[in-house]
């Protein structure tokens, strides 16, 4: 029995020792210093060596230990995704009016005059005229 049983824990040293060297996707984030949404899109970019069981992503701690040429590999992933995200920005801006936002500047304008000065309340009215004629531009254009 003693020699089944010391079988037995030297089985379990090795399990353990195993488990000590798969890393969650947490632990990985904390041993390379990134953000774990970071960690995840290297892994589904495979630009870091990873293992996806089911839902979840496993990590070799002796594949992903930082060294320099994992360190740049993943410095060129996230100024790619860094250029990425900036064009994607740009690209989903909405063309700017410029009449629409001077007669919008002049309205807010004299709609505040008019709270200060009471006879400014006809500039209200010409500026108002002034938008609608231009939405009304903007319909048949």
């Amino acid at each position: 029995m003693n020699a089944e049983s010391a079988m037995n824990d030297k089985d379990e040293t090795k399990i353990t020792a195993a488990q000590d060297e798969i890393l969650t996707v947490d632990e990985a984030a904390a041993l390379l210093k990134l953000h774990k949404t970071t960690v995840h899109k290297l892994a589904l970019a495979g630009k870091i060596p990873a293992r996806r069981i089911g839902r979840q992503w496993r990590f070799s701690r002796v594949k992903i230990t930082p060294d320099e040429a994992l360190a740049a590999m993943v410095t060129e992933y996230l100024l790619t995704m860094e250029d990425h995200t900036r064009s994607r920005r740009k690209s989903m801006r909405k063309p700017v009016d410029k009449r629409y936002v001077e007669l919008l500047r002049q309205y807010q304008a004299a709609r505040k005059a008019a709270l200060l000065d009471h006879t400014q309340k006809p500039l209200i009215a010409f500026w108002q005229s002034e938008m609608e004629k231009y939405a009304q531009e903007k319909q048949h254009a």
